[in-house]
């Protein structure tokens, strides 16, 4: 046993009749025999001496610990504590720390890298109407939507645009969801972006796409929606939309706009209703997604004017297109053009004609002067349409 100082090492030395302990210089500064413990340099310290073995048990002031030599064979001298003559004592007491730290820097590793997996192979819990009151109860773990997703596989994408793209993902408890990217291009901070998340959050209503939560990590930022599998112009469904169920995708989509504009705790105008941003679920209900260009207005607001003109050529209010003012109108010019999409089966943004009618609107209008409206009506409906719900 030593221990340090001045850069010599204080030993025990042993002999048949018990233990001493030596400074450098050979003196002796402790002695113990026979079991009777005398004090010297450390407190409460003791030798047991038997046949062949002695255990030396150093007491409170250096911790428990028991050192057992053979009496026969063993014999320990002043050592100095440089060069090659140093105490082999001496590295293992800086060897054995050092290995624990290791052991403990591992095992601590294991213990995060498997919380981190749990982490994100667990599926979040998605909050509901009033109960949202804070951001953080929207935040979701990056990775977990990344395993849902499959790592943003182009299998999974079932959406592009200037916003960026949209990925169909399913979460490890089989909850289905729509992941939208948002391009890397966009301007918007964090905390903006946080704040039109924890409003778009609380907009409630069976007819507008639920946003359930979204992620920041670095440049990502990622929206997390209810999963809704078809769209308005789905080719696997159009040939199956009778009229009843046009209707009812018009009377729906009249009251997502409904509740925006006036029915919710806020104004809110979408900016950027089209065909492309109402989808259906399984029972052809539809819902208003994509809230990315909405504006809130305040209480007495009625119109606001911009330079920045944003939204789908076809789908823009005169005023709007020309002028940059956008108001509750905005909408409903847009809503109109979507129910004549509906109606007639064609697509705005893929509308020809031979009398020089350029949008669908156009001909719209040209075919209700020449009185001749019903010839609008999608060839697939003609028989089971209804005229005094058309009209």
């Amino acid at each position: 046993m030593s221990k340090a100082e001045n850069g010599y090492a204080w030993m025990v030395r042993l002999s048949t009749l018990g233990c001493n302990t030596y400074d450098p210089k050979e003196r002796i500064v402790e002695t113990w025999a026979g079991g009777q413990a005398l004090r010297g340099l450390w407190e409460a310290s003791s030798c047991v001496v038997g046949d062949r073995l002695f255990t030396v048990d150093p007491g409170r002031s250096l911790g428990h610990l028991i050192i057992v030599f053979d009496l026969k064979k063993q014999v320990w001298r002043p050592v100095k504590l440089k060069g090659k003559d140093s105490s082999s004592a001496l590295v293992v007491a800086i060897i054995v720390p050092i290995i624990v730290v290791v052991l403990l820097f591992i095992a601590g590793y294991c213990f995060l890298s498997k919380r981190a997996k749990r982490t994100y192979e667990i599926a979040p819990t998605f909050n509901h109407g009033d109960d949202i009151t804070t951001i953080d109860s929207l935040q979701l773990d990056y990775r977990t939507i990344q395993a849902a997703t499959n790592y943003y596989s182009e299998d999974n994408k079932i959406g592009q645009g200037g916003f960026g793209e949209v990925y169909k993902g399913i979460f490890s408890n089989g909850t289905k969801v729509a992941v939208k990217r948002l391009s890397k291009s966009s301007k918007k901070g964090d905390t903006e972006f946080k704040n039109e998340v924890l409003v778009v959050a609380k907009l409630q209503h069976r007819n507008l796409v639920r946003l359930l939560g979204f992620s920041l990590e670095g440049e990502e930022r990622i929206l997390v929606y209810e999963y809704v599998p078809y769209f308005l112009f789905d080719p696997a469904k159009r040939g199956h939309l009778d009229w009843n169920q046009r209707y009812n995708i018009i009377e729906g989509g009249a009251r997502g706009i409904l509740y925006l504009h006036q029915n919710s705790k806020l104004t809110i105008i979408h900016r950027d209703l089209k065909a492309s941003n109402v989808l259906l679920d399984e029972n052809m209900n539809p819902k208003i997604a994509d809230f990315g260009m909405a504006r809130i207005f305040g209480l007495d607001q009625t119109q606001e004017n911009t330079s920045r003109i944003v939204g789908t050529y076809g789908y823009l209010s005169p005023e709007y297109a020309m002028c940059g003012q956008f108001s509750m109108k905005s909408d409903v010019y847009s809503f109109g053009v979507l129910v004549l999409e509906i109606i007639s089966g064609r697509k705005n943004n893929s509308f020809h004609e031979m009398d020089d009618s350029n949008d669908l609107v156009t001909y719209a209008w040209k075919l209700w002067n020449y009185g001749t409206a019903l010839d609008l009506v999608d060839p697939i409906i003609a028989d089971n349409y209804k005229k005094s719900e058309m009209f």
